[in-house]
């Protein structure tokens, strides 16, 4: 049985992940909300992805190497890498963009691109917040569904 984890530090993915598995028969899905959480889920299990929304710690290098761990970036990379994407996305004015998935590696926002999703940047940030991750479990079915070969960044179709 393949399984996958969810790691999330917010409360919203949680929602979204209990709606989400209900769909997922045969497989198994796990859900931590912390590093002590995922660390004893790894050690665990064996997970064919790790997904990463909204995770408020820093991955260590072992685990991004031993796991196939994708997270989701709220710009279309490689534009916009790095810490605080929606509050330099609304400093510069703009009004649309692209949540980004991609694997992690040891540099920061620089892995292979799995996909690329436009989304408005219209709301408060709580709302924008949520349609990101709309958007970010869409892209998680695709990614399960499809097994895509992520593409190094500047090769990836528009």
């Amino acid at each position: 049985m393949k399984s996958y984890i969810i790691a999330s530090s917010r409360d919203w993915h949680r929602r979204k992940f209990d709606e989400f598995v209900v769909t997922r028969i045969g497989e198994k899905w796990s859900y931590v909300s912390d590093r002590e959480a995922l660390a004893d889920a790894l050690q665990e299990d064996t997970p064919r992805y790790v997904f990463f929304l909204h995770w408020s710690w820093i991955v260590p290098v072992e685990v991004t190497e031993k796991h196939e761990c994708v997270c989701f970036h709220m710009t279309d990379l490689p534009y916009g890498r790095g810490g605080s994407p929606l509050q330099n996305l609304i400093l510069r004015g703009k009004q649309e963009t692209r949540v980004t998935s991609l694997r992690m590696t040891d540099g920061v926002d620089c892995g292979p691109v799995y996909g690329k999703e436009p989304m408005s940047l219209e709301g408060s940030a709580l709302d924008i917040y949520l349609r990101a991750g709309d958007i970010s479990w869409k892209m998680i079915r695709w990614i399960v569904e499809e097994n895509p070969v992520p593409t190094p960044h500047g090769r990836l179709a528009a």
